[in-house]
């Protein structure tokens, strides 16, 4: 199991509350880092790379094992 996983995605969209959802129920108490980047527009490429970057130079020192780049896509159906 993951001890840590690191998130880069809008601070605002459903997208994060979905995935802080799920991971709350499926890993009460997992800690979360979030690295706020715009999903969607011409600034969305260069802050996604952006915060991957981040998070991965940042993983050994938080114990990140796993890093998310998430966006909405819609319903599941």
């Amino acid at each position: 199991l993951p001890r840590c996983i690191g998130i880069v995605t809008s601070p605002n969209g459903a997208a994060i509350r979905d995935m802080l959802h799920v991971l709350e129920r499926r890993f009460p108490g997992l800690p979360v880092l979030l690295h706020p980047a715009a999903v969607q527009g011409d600034a969305a490429p260069g802050e996604i790379v952006q915060g991957l970057e981040t998070l991965n130079r940042l993983a050994g020192s938080h114990r990140i094992d796993v890093i998310i780049a998430g966006r909405g896509g819609g319903s599941v159906e």
